[in-house]
């Protein structure tokens, strides 16, 4: 068993929309960035043999709690377009099985 944890502390899912803390932690995409870089070419996974686990929502609530534009609904659907977006990208490099951690009850 082999497993690679490309996450950062503090990432959001999409920086242009909230800002991570710290403001150099790489956004999801980013981190899809480094999959693809790294390890989709240095590790013999196939889709069948693999689990992508993706944890989200923590930071995007988070630091967009002090949003001004009192339009919250419209940034996380913005939020969730961008996050489900990632996920297809992955699809497309054959990711096939996610475990999806979420944000609890706050």
């Amino acid at each position: 068993m082999l497993g690679w944890n490309l996450a950062y502390g503090g990432c959001t899912s999409n920086s242009s929309l909230v800002v991570p803390y710290p403001d150099w932690a790489p956004d999801l995409s980013r981190q899809i960035d480094n999959f693809v870089q790294y390890a989709n070419e240095s590790v013999p996974w196939t889709a069948e043999n693999s689990v992508f686990g993706l944890w989200m929502g923590l930071n995007d609530i988070g630091n967009s709690y002090g949003n001004t534009t009192n339009d919250e609904a419209n940034l996380i659907s913005k939020i969730m377009k961008s996050h489900m977006g990632a996920l297809e990208r992955l699809r497309g490099y054959g990711a096939k099985h996610f475990i999806i951690l979420n944000v609890s009850r706050m």
